[in-house]
């Protein structure tokens, strides 16, 4: 019997897997069927003809369902009372993968889809450009599917838990990877679809926002197929949990990509309907926030190459923090992109010579990213030479503190820089002044990096656990400050920006608030710095 749980067995996982398989893949179904067939049937309505076509799409979220009912069979058919603890880990995460995959494709084909039935009620002749980025959707759960069953074929080879749980580390990174690339296919295929009604030429240049969403997924891919090439050499517990970090890096950094690209890539689409011209440089934004998940896959990879080194538990927790790190700075700063870089792409489509002023707004939530990565690659370069508990719980300990800080300046930009970026349609004159509130928001994070680089300069030094708890307390203070600092600067600087349009004189009034926003983040960095020196 395992040391994970007494009241767990291998037939008990592997049922859990079935279940996962079957479940998850339903309800990834069911909200493909229920929203494109809504629309599908509205479209029929109106016109009969549509029927063949439109009902491709509830014929495609159909087959989601059907390919957790394969993995289902498949773990069904290998469930057994002989099966070990680690076998039954395999089964389970097979029924993992292909469930959040499912989800992701009937996110996906949920949106894309009810536009495809939307557009060819208008326009029959989109069916097959529209068709495009609903099979792109489609292909999420086939990701999963292939890695499902790559999993299941190894059930019979394993026979340490590690094993086991490094399959459970690859089915996270693909499933959490696909659920990236459904949010950006959803809402980027959405709109390529409605632009195609009203400017069929724009096909090609708005299906790059979906492709760049697909790959997200891709990479998730990528990382769980190394993953679960590695299965067979992996003997320790620690080496399986530095697997487990690699796939949070990689699953949460495209998370983040998929939420950036959603906005900022619809945003695109629909600006290609009256400027196309303006195609490349509201390309950029979505270029920015696809560069989020490659980051995360960076950080994958390199943990994922020093698993044969990986021996002691505060090694995997070393991992564990630079894959933190990394991750919710990438959701941070996806945020900030989606929102601050689909008000760039529509300020670009009617006024081009916003592009460059608009693009600092962009910039600075891909920074947030930027800053967490930085992190994380400090500590993954510890990694080999970590050998104490308290080590660990640092380095855990400054990629939350730059994690939940970049989240924070991340609200604030996005909020702040969408602001920033309508302002300069109408007053273009206002842009030093609101920009202040973008840069504000920008230093939550800058405070977060700050406390995350003293803590990691202290873990070879770090002698105790009680000590290490303390580093704790002071990334928590600095990340719960941030994100606190964060929320309310948005709020006020969207409200200053949009006041300065029509009265420019009150900017010395209304950044009152916003400053003492920021003052919240300093109070709760000088904690953390007193904290830190206690340590």
């Amino acid at each position: 019997m395992s040391s994970f749980s007494p009241l767990l067995s291998g037939p008990v996982l592997a049922s859990l897997g079935a279940v996962l398989a079957a479940s998850l893949g339903a309800l990834g179904a069911a909200i493909g069927i229920g929203y494109s067939g809504s629309s599908m049937i509205g479209t029929v309505a109106e016109k009969p003809a549509t029927f063949s076509k439109a009902m491709i799409s509830v014929v495609l979220a159909e087959a989601l369902a059907i390919y957790g009912l394969l993995s289902a069979f498949m773990i069904i058919m290998r469930l057994s009372d002989t099966l070990s603890f680690a076998q039954g880990l395999i089964a389970l995460s097979a029924g993992l993968a292909i469930g959040l995959a499912a989800i992701g494709g009937g996110i996906g084909i949920a949106k894309a889809g009810s536009s495809m039935c939307t557009a060819i009620a208008e326009a029959p002749e989109t069916f097959s450009k529209s068709l495009v980025s609903v099979v792109l959707a489609e292909a999420l759960a086939i990701y999963g599917l292939l890695s499902s069953f790559m999993l299941i074929m190894r059930i019979d080879q394993v026979t340490y838990d590690a094993q086991g749980l490094l399959g459970m580390a690859a089915a996270l990174g693909v499933g959490l990877a696909t659920l990236g690339g459904g949010l950006g296919i959803a809402s980027s295929g959405s709109a390529l679809s409605e632009s195609l009604v009203k400017a069929p030429g724009t096909f090609s240049k708005g299906l790059v926002s979906t492709v760049l969403a697909e790959a997200l997924a891709i990479y998730g891919l990528l990382a769980g197929f190394m993953l679960i090439m590695r299965i067979d050499t992996v003997t320790l517990i620690p080496q399986a949990m530095t697997g487990m970090a690699a796939a949070m890096a990689i699953g949460l950094a495209a998370l983040g990509g998929g939420i950036g690209i959603a906005r900022a890539g619809a945003s695109l689409c629909r600006g290609l309907v009256d400027a196309p011209e303006s195609f490349s440089k509201g390309l950029v934004a979505v270029v920015l926030a696809e560069a989020l998940a490659i980051y995360g896959l960076l950080a994958s990879f390199m943990l994922v190459m020093r698993l044969d080194a990986v021996t002691l538990d505060a090694q995997w927790m070393m991992a564990m923090g630079a894959a933190i790190g990394v991750g919710l700075a990438a959701i941070g700063g996806g945020y900030g992109i989606a929102r601050a870089g689909a008000s760039l792409c529509q300020s670009v489509a009617e006024a081009p010579a916003t592009f460059s002023k608009g693009l600092v707004a962009v910039v600075l939530a891909e920074a947030l990213a930027i800053y967490g990565l930085l992190i994380s690659f400090m500590i993954i370069m510890r990694v080999d030479t970590a050998t104490s508990i308290a080590e660990g719980i640092l380095a855990m300990s400054s990629g939350l503190g730059i994690g939940i800080a970049a989240i924070g300046g991340g609200i604030g930009i996005a909020l702040g820089g969408e602001a920033l970026c309508a302002s300069l349609r109408e007053a273009p004159e206002t842009f030093s002044k609101s920009l202040v509130a973008v840069v504000l928001a920008e230093a939550l994070a800058i405070y977060g990096l700050l406390a995350a680089f003293m803590l990691i300069m202290r873990i070879e030094a770090i002698e105790t656990v009680s000590s290490a708890f303390v580093g704790f307390a002071a990334a928590m203070t600095v990340g719960i400050g941030g994100f606190c600092a964060g929320l309310a600067i948005g709020l006020a600087g969207r409200a200053m920006i949009r006041a300065m349009v029509d009265q420019p004189g009150v900017f010395s009034k209304s950044m009152v608030p916003v400053v003492l926003a920021e003052a919240l983040a300093i109070y709760t960095l000088l904690v953390a710095f007193m904290l830190i020196m206690r340590i």
